[in-house]
Order: C-alpha cells, then sequence, then structure tokens
C-alpha cells in the first residue's frame, strides 16, 4: 500500500488519468469506470462512436414514438463483448427525444423506464466485410435499418439503410428523401437547396427498379431550415424527408 503513496507513482497516477480523459473525449471511449460497460478488446473501442451515430441516424430516419432498439452484429465483433457498444447505440437513438440526460451509462436504464425493448442478435457473416452492425429503431409507425462499419478498423461508414447498399461517411448534415423514380426530381429539389445557399457534398442515390421508388442521402455542408423543406415538400412529390443532424 506504501508503493503508492511515492513521488514516482503519484505522477504516474495522474498522468494515467489525464490519458484517459484524453481517450474519453477523443474517441468516447471510458477505461477502468466502476458504472459502465467495459470494452475488452480495444479493436472495439472504434465501434461505440459509430453504434452511436447509427442509432442517431436510424431514429432521425423514422416516424413516431420508439418502441424497441435491435442490435446487430455480425462478423468478427459478433464473437467479443459489445455491452459498451449496444449502450452508445442506445444512446444514440434516445438522445434526440431525451437529451443530455441520456448518456453511455443510463441509456439501457432511460430505455427501459420509457418502454423501449432492447435486443440484440449475433451472426457470424457479415456479407463484405470483417465486421459489421446494424441498429434497428421500431416505432409506433414502422421500421428503420441502419448498418455500418469501420474501413482499416477506424474510418465509420454508413452500409445500408433498410434495403439500400450505401457508401457513405457519417456527417453532421444529411437529408434524406424518398419519392418516385421520374426523371427530373433531382434537379428540382436540388435547386431549391442551392437558391437557399445549401451547398450538397455528396449524394447517394438507390432505387427499387426503373418507374418505383428512389432514394437519396445527401451530405450537406449546413443544415436545412424548416422553411426549404416545406419548399421541397410543396413542389417535389416526396414520399419521406428527414433532416438529419
Amino acid at each position: 500500500h506504501l508503493a503508492a503513496s511515492t513521488q514516482e507513482a503519484q505522477v504516474q497516477v495522474a498522468v494515467d488519468i489525464a490519458n484517459q480523459f484524453a481517450d474519453y473525449f477523443k474517441s468516447g471511449v471510458v477505461r477502468n469506470a466502476t458504472n459502465l460497460a467495459a470494452i475488452g478488446d480495444p479493436s472495439i473501442a472504434a465501434f461505440v462512436k459509430l453504434a452511436e451515430d447509427l442509432g442517431s441516424l436510424a431514429v432521425q430516419l423514422s416516424d413516431g414514438a420508439v418502441r424497441g432498439i435491435e442490435l446487430t452484429y455480425m462478423g468478427q465483433i459478433s464473437g467479443f463483448d459489445t455491452d459498451a457498444v449496444t449502450q452508445a447505440a442506445v444512446k444514440g437513438v434516445l438522445r434526440p427525444a431525451v437529451g443530455e440526460g441520456v448518456n453511455v451509462v443510463n441509456a439501457r436504464i432511460a430505455a427501459r423506464e420509457r418502454g423501449v425493448v432492447v435486443t440484440e442478435q449475433r451472426r457470424k457473416d457479415a456479407r463484405n466485410y470483417k465486421s459489421q452492425m446494424a441498429v434497428r429503431v421500431e416505432t409506433e409507425r414502422g421500421g428503420r435499418l441502419v448498418a455500418g462499419t469501420l474501413f482499416e478498423g477506424k474510418e465509420p461508414r454508413v452500409t445500408q439503410i433498410n434495403t439500400l447498399d450505401l457508401d457513405l461517411r457519417p456527417s453532421r448534415h444529411m437529408l434524406y428523401l424518398q419519392y418516385p423514380d421520374v426523371p427530373g426530381m433531382v434537379g428540382k429539389f436540388g435547386t431549391i437547396l442551392g437558391n437557399d445557399g445549401i451547398n450538397i457534398a455528396r449524394m447517394e442515390v438507390g432505387r427499387t427498379g426503373p418507374g418505383g421508388q428512389a432514394v437519396v442521402l445527401l451530405t450537406l455542408d449546413g443544415p436545412v431550415p424548416p422553411a426549404t423543406l416545406d419548399r421541397i415538400r410543396a413542389e417535389v412529390h416526396i414520399n419521406e424527408i428527414f433532416p438529419v443532424t
């Protein structure tokens, strides 16, 4: 017990604590916590931030009150202890509604208090990826699935929204649109955004088939004001439109 009282030990303890704070603020990873799920493998740490982003995206693309959150771990990650990753995903889902009151310590408790059922599934197959995870949000009006992975173990990517395959970097400002697959639609909403000074940084497009339903996910340089959303709804025959922040 006296060893901890040496000058060298006190300095090392201070350094360790400072490094743990740095890890938290840089990547959201918490080490040596007494009331938080531990991360047993360093390769899991990067999935914590990805999980929160996927949860936040899934709920912002959904209508209605959240009833359930389903986490699916695929590939290599399915063999690890993912409690901390699940906590982060639940936090991402609840944060838009609950605000700063939900965190990675109390996320599951907050979900339970609101009647939100959290479940997990594990699969060995991750399609074309070493590891992949999916967050499905169930609401009173349906469900929305968002999947993602880490390229080279650290670069986050959204790989799927429902049945649409993507390669999208999560961004602070995005806009999701679903509309009839007919000519001229991209020009219409692109012109409205341009006239309102909103620049499109990236666009991911998918469709069910010619003449069916088209889906576009735009990465933007700034938020979309409510008035702009109203103009797109009025001038473009949109089935679904969701701003993401």
